[in-house]
């Protein structure tokens, strides 16, 4: 599956539940920003389950190719986080 084959995305923490975009850019955003704070679900449209974090790591992913394309983004904004820089504006609200 590929990203963009939903219209939209929920990313679900314990504060709540926050519609996402559907793309990468949306989707890295929101785990290495919510997921400073604690672990995260990530579900599709249809309020399946496509992964879950530890923290801002992916944990387990339902979906290889969605997977593969996510680390593209998901990987350079995860260094960023480790290495103390703050990621930049937060847009994966959609």
């Amino acid at each position: 599956m590929k990203i963009a084959d939903n219209s939209f995305y929920v990313g679900v923490s314990s504060t709540g539940e926050t519609k996402l975009g559907n793309t990468a850019e949306a989707l890295a955003t929101y785990i290495v920003s919510a997921g400073r704070y604690e672990d995260l679900m990530i579900l599709d449209q249809d309020r399946k389950e496509i992964l879950n974090t530890f923290g801002v790591l992916i944990d387990k992913c339902v979906d290889y190719e969605f997977l593969l394309e996510l680390r593209k983004t998901l990987i350079p904004k995860q260094k960023a986080v480790a290495s103390g820089r703050r990621p930049q504006n937060n847009p994966y609200i959609g």
